[in-house]
């Protein structure tokens, strides 16, 4: 206790202590905050990745329902705006299948979508249906097409969803 009492300034005991205790407490805190702005970074891109999936999933939908045609979008650079080939028909890709009895899928379909950085990102989706697979006689003006997204080359994230048409394909 005669060491802390001292009143000329701090021991060097004491500065390696504080400096210690200094260290106990920054290192966790630093950690926290490190895994803090990777988890945030995760969450980023899900919330990305989830924001594309409803616009396509809406594309699909509206596509089927209101018998419009998908873009065909095959550049990824963002300065070009060649969304004006309307040319996929969904509801063409269900005859295919009902015809055939194969599955049946589009070419890939780009989409320019900005990160939260408002950097260009590009995504691209394609769209499957196999009438063997993905219909239900039960509800004759629905039907399950598989969307596959994709990042670039990878994908990361595959959907069925049902589609109602207002009338049956045929």
């Amino acid at each position: 206790m005669k060491i802390l009492r001292n009143k000329k300034g701090m021991t060097l005991f004491e500065v390696l202590i504080s400096i210690t205790m200094l260290g106990v407490i920054a290192v966790p805190l630093m950690m926290l905050l490190c895994s803090s702005v990777i988890l945030a970074n995760k969450n980023r891109d899900k919330v990305d990745l989830n924001y594309i999936a409803d616009i396509v999933v809406e594309e699909v939908r509206d596509s089927v329902k209101n018998r419009n045609k998908l873009p065909k979008h095959n550049s990824y650079d963002s300065s070009i705006d060649d969304y004006t080939d309307y040319s996929i028909d969904l509801r063409e890709l269900v005859i295919q299948s009902i015809s055939d009895g194969t599955k049946k899928s589009t070419d890939e379909i780009g989409i320019i979508a900005l990160d939260y950085t408002e950097n260009y990102r590009a995504f691209s989706y394609l769209v499957e249906y196999n009438h063997s697979e993905c219909y239900d006689s039960n509800y004759n003006q629905t039907y399950e097409f598989i969307i596959y997204i994709y990042d670039e080359d990878r994908m990361v994230k595959k959907l069925k969803i049902p589609v109602w048409a207002e009338t049956v394909i045929n």
